[in-house]
């Protein structure tokens, strides 16, 4: 069972609608986190037909104890509409907190979070959590993602365009979070999520290795510029999201994260 974390340096391509994305077609039971406070979750694929509370922030502010997970999934989480209880495969959600300054209180809480992520893999739910755009910090000793979600992932991915001047404008983040990473002996953990649709619309883009060569991560998957099956997720129209375009892309980018991460295991490379 993974924790998937998916990220960018900009507000485009669209972190929340990916990570909807993957929750749907991941190829076990999952619970999608929103830790994002522009609320496009609950506006967007769930047509603010949701009150906004309990999130993430009611998670961040439970007392330790040994029910914690099962409350969690069972009140506090909500079920997808592609949520199969009958078949057994799960799809849920965790919205996002009410508000920017929200953060200062669930930050601090991340590590105690994350073990109820684990608890919840114990029982076959992986976890895929939308960490939004990344923030310039405001330290000299840079921290972009929180220790305890650094430590613990087993996959950290960033979204990025193939075009110059996003590849470009990437660098300087990207290179920070690498920093981070590696001091935390968790490099192998990170990996680039390749957006493509700049040839449809005429603009030149970078091959896979390209990118990696600029940029010095590898390419852990792309996904393809389908507009209409994007709208499936980001607005809550359409039907059918697991034959679109975009829906094929993800199962195949799904499917190799759940390879790669298990590799990795039976190999030993590192303590997931």
């Amino acid at each position: 069972m993974s924790t998937i974390v998916v990220t960018s340096v900009s507000g485009a391509p669209g972190v929340t609608t990916t990570a909807i994305g993957l929750g749907r077609v991941w190829p076990q039971s999952s619970l999608v986190v929103e830790d994002d406070t522009h609320h496009a979750m609950l506006a967007g694929y769930l047509r603010a037909g949701q009150h906004a509370e309990p999130n993430l922030a009611t998670v961040a502010s439970l007392t330790s104890t040994p029910t914690n997970a099962q409350t969690v999934w069972e009140s506090i989480a909500r079920p997808l509409p592609t949520d199969d209880p009958v078949s057994g495969l799960r799809r849920k959600v965790i919205l996002g907190p009410p508000t920017p300054w929200s953060r200062a209180s669930i930050d601090p809480r991340w590590g105690f979070m994350l073990g109820l992520w684990r608890r919840l893999e114990e029982a076959g739910i992986d976890t895929i959590i939308d960490l939004g755009r990344l923030a310039t910090p405001l330290t000299s000793t840079p921290q972009l993602i929180a220790a305890p979600i650094v430590e613990d992932a087993d996959m950290i991915l960033v979204m990025i365009e193939a075009r110059l001047r996003d590849v470009a404008g990437a660098h300087t983040m990207v290179e920070g979070l690498a920093e981070q990473m590696n001091l935390a002996g968790a490099h192998q953990r990170l990996g680039l999520l390749v957006h493509r649709g700049g040839a449809a619309r005429g603009v030149p883009e970078f091959t896979d290795r390209e990118i990696t060569s600029a940029l010095k991560l590898p390419v852990c998957g792309s996904i393809v510029h389908d507009p209409v099956g994007a709208a499936q997720l980001s607005d809550g129209v359409g039907q059918r999201f697991d034959r679109s375009r975009l829906g094929r892309s993800l199962s195949k980018v799904a499917a190799g994260l759940v390879e790669d991460i298990d590799k990795r295991r039976a190999e030993g490379k590192e303590d997931l």
